[in-house]
């Protein structure tokens, strides 16, 4: 009875509100469409379906290779870690300069105090490696390696 009258009385109202119900179902039904039609292109091409080939081939011994230019950066890094102990987990910090490093002095120490306070180790790197000229955030990629090979599973980076 009181949805009669407010459809009587309101009734621009009430339709409205279910007209902006309808478009958002609409709406919604339009997102998942697009993101269907989206998917598909991407899964036709021939890149997708390469990749796709070689994830699932069969070949037990195939191994993933690795650049021997990030191996050699990574041999050349310059760590100072601080070991936790039987913690496979490090947290890292890359601060190159004097200047940089004085200036987030206080982060730097903050950083041990918490890899110290959870039992982790901490790792700095202060030296940019000699034989990687890029800009100092590449330098995350030999530096994981690197731990990788020192048998940390988990790798933080502040």
């Amino acid at each position: 009875m009181f949805e009669k009258l407010k459809k009587t009385l309101f009734a621009g109202r009430y339709y409205g509100k279910q007209l902006d119900r309808k478009v958002a179902e609409l709406h919604k039904t339009l997102n998942a469409l697009t993101a269907a039609q989206n998917k598909m292109a991407i899964e036709s091409t021939g890149r997708f379906r390469r990749h796709l080939a070689f994830l699932e081939s069969p070949s037990p011994g195939r191994e993933c290779g690795i650049s021997p230019a990030l191996e050699f950066t990574a041999n050349d890094l310059l760590l100072e870690i601080e070991p936790s102990g039987a913690s496979k987990t490090i947290v890292c910090t890359i601060a190159l300069g004097d200047a940089y490093r004085a200036a987030v002095a206080p982060c730097l120490e903050s950083h041990r105090a918490y890899a110290q306070r959870w039992g982790f180790a901490h790792a700095d790197l202060s030296q940019p490696p000699s034989r990687l000229l890029r800009h100092p955030s590449w330098y995350k990629l030999p530096l994981a390696y690197e731990l990788l090979l020192r048998g940390y599973e988990r790798i933080a980076f502040f």
